[in-house]
């Protein structure tokens, strides 16, 4: 598949730690921590319904359909959709009646009002259901990119007569802000623009990621690069293998109205903990122009170093984040909480910050800063607001969570020493 706007190629989502067959199953917390250690502790989040995951807009059920329903020999079909919002994505059905062999058929979007060719699917070879790149023998399901039109048309081409093949549009995912309240706790977030510039720059590594939930509606969270093809989030944030696989990581919207320098899609997931919280993601591609994202403008990932023992009740943070799924903010110079509390287990593997967060800050880098108000290192991954320690405790600790990092990289690199290499963790 080619996707013109961004151009990018985005295959069939795969795990690492699964098969192609098996990438579109559900992939729950047990499943993961089966695949890559054993499961330690509770297996589902405390208060669950404290996270910082930004869920807005809507997905309407569809039945557009994109065939002749007469079963005359066609070459093209076309669609008019409309939409409401100004981010938009359109889900896919496409169904042989019976399995036929040889099909050859493409998909595109354009815009109606300019004209331009938003969006392209043609099934290359090696994608699931499909045999030398010809042969359709069973459904698939999938999500376009975001689409940023009011107004598109549809096309189905095929390069001879296929009756028996059937192309719907089943689903339409609509974005509208959220508008939740945010977890105040200390200090306010602001714009990043015109900030400290180690934080400017730190703040280019992080991105706005968009998933579609298998249940509906739309899902936003923050996260961030930590290599040069690889984004780290929460796992709450893409919680099954479809969520992941059609997952989008949107870089550089610091401000209202800005769209994305580059938006790139999931090529596989790598690495996932439930207690932690966290999943490692592999982009289709590097959003850089350099091949070692050291050149002009380049984004360079954020390193993982192991930080344990380096907060102090002195000590000033920042976390830079998407709140409410909007522009780039950055709480910056606020406190630390307690430093042993629990996180998605009983182990004690977070510590307390006092940065306020949103709905979608889920996933954002949290930083130690230098005496200067410059960054000194990544010390943890944002993932709750304000909750109890235990689901019996009956106050509310008025400080948000974040998993230290140094927990991350020791599951790292006991459970996946090839990637620990990759990111340069000693």
């Amino acid at each position: 598949m080619t996707e013109t706007k961004f151009g990018e190629s985005r295959p069939a989502m795969k795990s690492s730690a699964s098969s192609p067959q098996n990438v579109l199953r559900i992939i729950t917390c047990v499943a993961i921590l089966l695949l890559v250690a054993p499961a330690r502790g509770q297996e589902s989040p405390v208060n669950a319904d404290t996270s910082n995951v930004a869920v807005a807009g809507k997905t309407q059920p569809a039945s557009i359909k994109l065939y002749r329903v007469d079963g005359a020999a066609w070459k093209e079909a076309a669609q008019s959709i409309s939409f409401s919002g100004t981010e938009n994505r359109l889900r896919f059905k496409v169904t042989p009646h019976p399995p036929m062999p040889d099909i050859k058929w493409s998909i595109k979007i354009i815009d109606q009002s300019s004209g331009a060719t938003l969006w392209e699917y043609e099934p290359p070879p090696g994608e699931e259901s499909v045999a030398d790149g010809q042969t359709l023998t069973e459904e698939r399901i999938f999500w376009s990119t975001i689409l940023y039109a009011k107004d598109v048309r549809v096309i189905v081409n095929t390069r001879s007569e296929q009756n028996g093949l059937k192309i719907v549009v089943d689903s339409k995912a609509t974005f509208t802000p959220p508008s939740k309240d945010l977890s105040a706790v200390g200090t306010p977030y602001v714009s990043i623009i015109g900030q400290e510039s180690s934080v400017v720059s730190a703040g280019r590594a992080v991105v706005l990621l968009r998933t579609q939930p298998d249940d509906g509606g739309n899902r936003f969270c923050t996260g961030f690069l930590i290599g040069l093809d690889l984004v780290i989030t929460n796992r709450h944030c893409a919680t099954t293998g479809s969520e992941a696989g059609y997952a989008v990581a949107q870089f550089d919207i610091d401000k209202i109205g800005a769209t994305a320098s580059f938006t790139i899609g999931v090529k596989e997931l790598v690495l996932a903990s439930c207690d932690l919280d966290f999943v490692i993601l592999r982009l289709l591609k590097r959003p850089c122009v350099a091949a070692d994202c050291k050149g002009p403008g380049d984004r360079q990932p954020i390193k993982l170093a192991a930080v344990m023992g380096s907060l102090t009740p002195a000590s000033k943070l920042a976390v830079i984040q998407h709140p409410g799924a909007y522009p780039k903010m950055v709480a910056y110079k606020c406190d630390p909480g307690q430093f042993n509390r629990m996180g998605n287990s009983t182990n004690l593997t977070d510590f307390g910050h006092k940065c306020n967060t949103d709905e979608g800050s889920s996933g954002s880098p949290v930083f130690l800063l230098n005496a200067d108000g410059s960054i000194n290192k990544l010390v943890g991954l944002h993932h709750w607001g304000t909750r109890k320690d235990t689901v019996t405790t009956a106050s509310v600790i008025s400080e948000n969570l974040a998993v230290n990092i140094g927990a991350i990289i020791s599951f790292v690199k006991a459970n996946k020493p090839g990637l620990a290499a990759e990111l340069g963790i000693q």
